[in-house]
């Protein structure tokens, strides 16, 4: 992981070999791709695409929903993984409204450009930041904000006119990548909003992913942290017939785990967004990349 400010100079790096002490390495790969991986893991499940739940009611036998195609079904339990803006976690938790970070932010995929080899860059302005993820098949992932507390959406046009004019003082890859921006390349945009606290649901409705615990993407936890709940709930069900032990079994091992995963993430990703620009730069270069060292305490916990 390479930091770097706006001109192109080097403030502090660490390589990702033997962050994990399992060995694991570093992936990073469309959201598209992962998609497919896991559609080949539950073929024998049935998928309706397209489908979104209308209403739903919950009682001690469990759970029966109306889908927007009119189909009713009846389950055991909800599992509410519909991301930051769930309207699931709306409905049974309606006081609950997402936290602002006070950025605006920009991400899109694009070709990689040159300099950019295996390692992420993240390049520091006085009140924004710019960062490139190398991807698989010379693509890069990348993503930029700036402090901006009243931005609250743009069009496709004015997205990119403002995407090029925040970052115009940035030299190369920056520069490169926004001069050679294909006009086909979809960008989404928006407020960074975050969840104020972890909520977990009802009896029979539990909420998983980004609509539970959503933060800021300083440790890149949003998809993470949704499979370590996937795959810590299937544990605890296997443990018991019991759902309602298993379900409080579950909230119980995630809760520490992603309240520290939240906080670190929302907290360091305001810190790097400081107008205090030559402070915060000389503690990157004390310190180190904020990524790296959230990662090694993150990897240390238990599951």
């Amino acid at each position: 992981m390479v930091y770097r400010k706006s001109c192109g100079g080097l403030l502090c790096r660490e390589s990702f070999d033997n962050l994990h002490q399992a060995g694991t390495p570093f992936l990073a790969l469309p959201h598209h791709d992962l998609h497919q991986i896991l559609e080949r893991k539950v073929r024998q499940v049935p998928v309706h695409r397209g489908c979104t739940i209308q209403q739903f009611q919950l009682d001690s036998r469990g759970v029966d929903v109306v889908l927007n195609n009119g189909e009713k079904w009846h389950g055991d339990l909800l599992l509410a993984c519909d991301g930051i803006h769930s309207q699931i976690r709306q409905t049974i938790y309606p006081d609950i409204t997402l936290s602002d970070l006070g950025l605006f932010c920009w991400r899109f995929i694009t070709e990689k450009p040159e300099g950019i080899q295996t390692d992420p860059q993240l390049f520091f302005g006085r009140n924004s930041a710019f960062l490139i993820y190398p991807m698989i098949n010379n693509r890069v992932y990348c993503y930029g904000h700036i402090a901006d507390s009243c931005t609250k959406s743009l069009p496709d046009d004015k997205a990119r006119e403002e995407l090029q004019s925040r970052f115009d003082g940035y030299y190369s890859p920056v520069r490169s990548v926004l001069t050679n921006l294909p006009p086909s390349i979809r960008l989404i945009c928006g407020r960074m909003q975050v969840m104020p606290k972890s909520v977990w649901g009802g009896e029979r409705a539990l909420i998983l992913g980004d609509a539970a615990h959503g933060c800021g993407p300083i440790l890149q936890q949003g998809v993470a942290q949704g499979l370590e709940d996937a795959s810590l709930l299937t544990e605890e069900l296997n443990k018991t017939e019991d759902l309602n032990q298993a379900l409080h079994s579950f909230i119980f091992r995630r809760s520490a785990r992603v309240n520290w995963v939240g906080n670190y993430s929302n907290t360091k990703l305001k810190d790097l967004s400081s107008t205090e620009e030559i402070s915060r730069n000389e503690s990157l270069k004390q310190n180190g990349p904020i990524h790296t060292c959230g990662w090694k305490q993150l990897f240390a916990m238990p599951l």
